[in-house]
């Protein structure tokens, strides 16, 4: 057979043989009404068109900048508490990001500012690490959540959130003990 065509003679040899002949003629109409290969092409060039997005937003590729301030002062028993930890962070459904990190002065008077690019708005939070009143081998760590109005666009914040005076000696909810920070 040449081609997909069938032969108009009739073949004298056997049944079995014209079987064969059916066969290789409908498989060959098959091969003919699928394009070879390009929905599979197609489905990977949307695909990658799709992944290539996510992971350049992963990477901070692609979204705005973002910045944020924030300072205070931390006391124990009414004494400054200096020396201690306080990290920026920007929450995450995973881990979350830092976006910096400080030690309060012989005050306890801490500032500190950071930034991230993301597509969304940032979600800052300051964590306090501290011993006032702990005597374990861990940190108390007390997460403070800023507003959103004190985001700003840009790598330089405009504002400052001042969180106040905390006393590290009271207890918060949500307050926790961290070994690793």
């Amino acid at each position: 057979m040449c081609g997909c065509g069938r032969s108009s003679s009739s073949s004298s040899k056997g049944e079995s043989e014209g079987n064969v002949g059916d066969r290789a003629f409908a498989s060959c109409r098959l091969q003919q009404r699928q394009p070879q290969g390009s929905p599979q092409i197609m489905r990977s060039v949307y695909f990658s068109l799709l992944l290539l997005p996510s992971c350049a937003a992963l990477f901070g590729f692609i979204g705005r900048e973002q910045s944020v301030a924030v300072t205070g002062r931390l006391i124990c028993n009414g004494v400054p508490a200096s020396g201690v930890r306080v990290k920026l962070y920007d929450k995450e459904l995973t881990v979350d990001s830092k976006m910096g990190e400080t030690r309060t002065d012989s005050n306890g008077i801490f500032t500190l500012s950071g930034r991230k690019r993301e597509v969304t708005n940032i979600d800052p939070k300051v964590n306090i690490y501290h011993k006032c009143n702990y005597y374990g081998f861990c940190y108390k760590k007390l997460g403070i959540s800023i507003p959103s109005n004190f985001i700003t666009d840009g790598g330089s914040p405009r504002s400052t959130y001042n969180i106040g005076t905390i006393n590290l000696n009271n207890r918060f909810s949500g307050e926790s003990i961290d070994c690793i920070n």
